[in-house]
């Protein structure tokens, strides 16, 4: 059994390349503009699939507020027997769903949103649009590839896979885990609290496979298993799975057995020093959105959330950007 020791300097220097990797496309807005709306698909399809399940109906939206306003109005129509009051009330998730290529889908579910959408009459049946069920995915995909843990702590031994983790991760989570996960989750749902009560649900959203911190997971194995030569029994598994994800641009997605609502990576982040979300002059996060109603403004200062009105009222009444970004940090 190897430990820490055994390995040379030279192969400890290859994780930053590692880490590169895992970063590469997500600050610059490379995910966002390569985003491929089949390969998505086919990116949740496996993952459903690995679990035994039937494809769901999948819908596209340009950020995580997006993402959970659309699936409660998705939720909203299914079980109304009318919606023509949500479709006055919220025009632009009923055109950007429309807009959808649901004739993709040749599900029960996929099939009533079709004709929900022709005749506006909504089902009077309700569907399985449980965002719970994605504790159900996670298990199962947990307990079919996550058992290469077991075959890492044989090889090397549990101190070292520890050990080797912590050094491929050890900053890849404050920008990926902490700022792009709960921070920005945080923020979301303070956005989405503002939203009219049938859309302002949240709805859990993380999967290991398909999220901001995917790669880091599978990166970590990569260099433990090519850097270490290790022959592990789900590889293959691993490889198709986390080839998906990365084509698929998915950064959060709401997972239920009928419907799964994806949301794109953002068009630009902006960091500190500290790796925080962080800017003064501009969003720290910058989406993309399908209308104004939608959009999500996502203005940071060293990683706390602050006023959306930041670019509007410097200037007036003698505020200036150092003022406000004082005042904003002493609240």
């Amino acid at each position: 059994m190897r430990g820490i020791d055994d390995l040379t300097q030279q192969t400890l220097t290859k994780i930053s390349a590692y880490k590169l990797d895992v970063l590469n496309g997500v600050s610059d807005g490379t995910r966002f503009t390569n985003f491929d709306a089949e390969n998505a698909y086919k990116c949740v399809e496996w993952n459903y699939k690995k679990c035994g399940y039937r494809s769901p109906a999948i819908v596209v939206t340009e950020n995580p507020l997006e993402m959970q306003m659309m699936f409660n109005f998705i939720k909203a129509m299914d079980s109304a027997s009318r919606f023509s009051d949500y479709q006055s009330m919220y025009p632009e998730l009923f055109a950007q769903l429309a807009e959808q290529n649901l004739d993709r889908f040749n599900t029960t579910f996929g099939s009533r949103l079709r004709s929900i959408l022709r005749s506006k009459i909504g089902s009077r049946v309700s569907a399985n649009l449980n965002s719970n069920f994605l504790s159900k995915l996670d298990n199962q995909l947990c307990a079919q590839l996550y058992s290469l843990f077991s075959d890492l702590d044989s090889q090397l031994g549990p101190k070292m896979s520890s050990e080797l983790g912590y050094f491929l991760r050890n900053d890849l989570r404050p920008k990926l885990r902490d700022q792009l996960g709960f921070v920005l989750d945080n923020h979301v749902n303070i956005e989405l609290s503002k939203q009219p009560k049938a859309l302002s649900e949240n709805h859990l959203s993380y999967l290991f496979t398909a999220n901001f911190y995917s790669d880091c997971i599978y990166y970590w194995y990569e260099f433990l298993r090519n850097e270490l030569d290790l022959e592990l029994s789900i590889n293959q598994s691993f490889q198709d799975c986390f080839e998906l994800q990365r084509k698929s641009g998915i950064c959060q997605a709401i997972y239920s057995e009928d419907l799964c609502v994806i949301s794109k990576y953002p068009k630009r982040i902006r960091w500190n020093d500290d790796c925080q979300l962080h800017s003064e002059s501009f969003h720290a996060i910058e989406w993309s959105s399908y209308s104004e109603s939608t959009n999500l403004e996502s203005y940071f200062l060293d990683g706390e959330p602050i006023s959306s009105k930041l670019p509007t009222i410097v200037g007036q009444s003698g505020i200036t950007l150092d003022s406000f970004i004082t005042h904003s940090r002493i609240a």
